[in-house]
């Protein structure tokens, strides 16, 4: 049986990449022999429960290196807390630190798969970028840095990670087109598409089908990158203008201060309940229970809570950019460039059934493209083609 080594750092985020990591996990683990790398023994049984996977830890051997913690604490947590905290764009600086260390001590194998960044390993490898962590200033879309310090750093981190030219036996998996040409504006190299995974089964309900509420959902991350506020100053303005609507604000608290934030924007608004990260169950009679969602992450690079929430029956108002447009086809009543622009798409479709129905109509079948089983096999096949 060959040997994978699977590197994921920083299991407990919740979101698209982690969904894409148990997802890989439980594709490989019953035809290979997989080892997990990572900063912080995760709990397999409460992510499994939260992406509706079936990771066995029994079968996979999983390691925390010594020297990415100390004692109960994740030396990588308080690394990324600081860069992303303190430096911002820098947050690739301990990731590939932790790469750079992991690469050369890992365990006999014939594959790496890394699911966090890029790494450009020696090893045959396939890489799961989700966004080009390193060398972004190759990219003619992204300025250089201003700071002199952010400049010495980014250098270092450049050196460090040896990117300058991407080896053959590097192959690079992306989650849309339009993060491939970045990759490829980056690294002058291709990626695979493999859309991420999405779980529809949990959307089958006959019970709440037909029952939805008009109410609105604003599901993300509870962090600043996904722009909450905007969402919930859009739904303030639906509802001064008239509508008899309401909000339910849900996702993961991992940054716990952002998180109360939120909960206080929730708390001035009647018609906003704050729920936070909420329970696979919940989760799902939320989705099935209302209409419309918000989504105002820029240039989201995919968006899975995007592709669940038209899976369970909701109509998405996002923005016009990045790789969510392949999500909804390109459908123009539900994109938008500005928050006015979103309030006016959102009152055009709550004023028009037919208008509604036909938005409803040009939305994708979500397990046919999006799909956890087409996932797994697109990326076990890969797998098999290279060893």
């Amino acid at each position: 049986m060959k040997n994978i080594t699977h590197i994921h750092w920083q299991f407990g985020l919740k979101g698209g990449g982690e969904a894409v990591a148990m997802n890989t996990l439980e594709a490989l683990q019953n035809e290979f022999e997989v080892c997990l790398i990572t900063d912080k023994r995760p709990d397999i049984n409460h992510l499994n429960s939260y992406y509706n996977t079936n990771v066995n830890e029994e079968i996979i051997d999983i390691r925390t290196p010594d020297y990415l913690t100390v004692g109960s604490i994740s030396v990588m947590e308080l690394m990324r807390k600081y860069f992303q905290a303190k430096l911002g764009i820098l947050r690739g600086f301990p990731v590939e630190v932790a790469n750079k260390i992991a690469e050369r001590n890992l365990p006999p194998t014939d594959l790496l798969v890394n699911t966090t960044s890029e790494m450009n390993s020696n090893i045959p490898s396939i890489e799961y970028v989700h966004y080009p962590l390193f060398n972004q200033w190759n990219n003619p879309n992204m300025s250089p840095p201003e700071s002199r310090l952010i400049k010495i750093i980014n250098d270092v981190t450049l050196s460090f990670a040896d990117l300058d030219s991407i080896r053959d036996n590097t192959h690079f998996v992306t989650n849309s087109q339009w993060t491939e040409n970045i990759i490829h504006d980056t690294y002058q190299t291709e990626a695979t598409v493999v859309y991420p995974p999405v779980d529809v089964q949990q959307f089958t309900s006959e019970e709440l089908r037909g029952q939805e509420e008009s109410g609105f959902l604003i599901i993300g991350r509870l962090a600043p990158g996904k722009n909450i506020p905007q969402g919930i100053d859009i739904f303030k303005s639906v509802i001064d203008h008239g509508y008899d609507t309401h909000l339910h604000v849900i996702g993961s608290e991992s940054n716990e201060e952002y998180a109360e934030h939120i909960r206080s924007l929730c708390d001035t608004v009647p018609q906003i309940t704050y729920e936070g990260e909420v329970s696979r169950s919940r989760y799902t009679q939320l989705i099935q229970g209302h209409r419309y969602g918000i989504h105002t992450k820029s240039e989201e690079q995919f968006g899975i809570t995007l592709a669940e929430m038209i899976a369970g029956g909701v109509i998405p108002f996002i923005p016009d950019g990045g790789g969510q447009r392949e999500i909804i086809e390109n459908e123009s009543t539900l994109l938008w460039n500005s928050p006015a622009e979103c309030i006016e798409n959102i009152e055009s479709v709550l004023n028009d059934p037919q208008r509604e129905q036909n938005v409803i109509d040009s939305l994708p079948d979500i397990e046919q493209r999006f799909g956890k089983q087409r996932f797994q096999n697109n990326i076990i096949n890969m797998v098999r083609e290279i060893i």
